[in-house]
């Protein structure tokens, strides 16, 4: 009668659970950094939508307000003119503290936008608008562009409002980007 296992049997057994592990724990991993990088941009948004309603308390309402008069209002660790991230499209962005202002928050995100980029209307489709890259450097890992409109609503490029306008380097209008990372989602 034989008892126990034979080496070539404890070897198969091995190699087929490494197998297992090697498709498994990668999608571990990734869902892991994705909920992660969601939870960062979703506290970005709603530090966004906090600082224009703290800012609406202090100085009420503004056609001309840009991302620049909510800074006073984010937290952010610091005005980066050399930071560098990813847009959603994958192309990356530099911060070159002139029109373009980048802030890094404490959760390792950075926030990019321009400084002279108005609602331009009071109506309720006007936007500034901002990308956020949660992991703050140039990689694979893509930033979501994100509005904030004039009624203090934040949208993703996905969901913005059809015929949406501010004043972006003169006065347009679009229904929106049209990308996000895979990795982003609302819920």
């Amino acid at each position: 009668m034989k008892k126990g296992f034979t080496l070539t049997e404890l070897l198969i057994a091995v190699a087929l659970i490494g197998v297992i592990a090697v498709f498994t724990v990668p999608k571990v991993l990734n869902a892991q950094g994705n909920k992660e990088n969601i939870a960062k941009t979703k506290q970005f948004a709603a530090g966004l939508v906090g600082a224009y309603t703290n800012y609406q308390l202090d100085y009420g309402t503004n056609k001309d307000l840009t991302l620049t008069n909510l800074t006073p209002y984010l937290n952010y660790v610091e005005i980066s003119t050399t930071a560098v991230g990813d847009y959603p499209d994958g192309s990356n962005f530099a911060c070159d503290g002139g029109t373009d202002q980048c802030l890094r928050f404490p959760n390792g995100g950075i926030a990019r936008f321009k400084t002279n980029y108005s609602f331009g209307s009071t109506n309720t489709t006007n936007a500034v608008y901002a990308y956020f890259d949660p992991d703050g450097k140039d990689s694979n890992l893509y930033g979501v562009q994100l509005y904030l409109y004039y009624d203090g609503q934040i949208k993703s490029s996905a969901n913005v409002r059809t015929n949406t306008c501010g004043v972006w380097g003169g006065a347009s209008c679009w229904d929106g980007y049209g990308s996000i990372p895979s990795w982003f989602n609302w819920e």
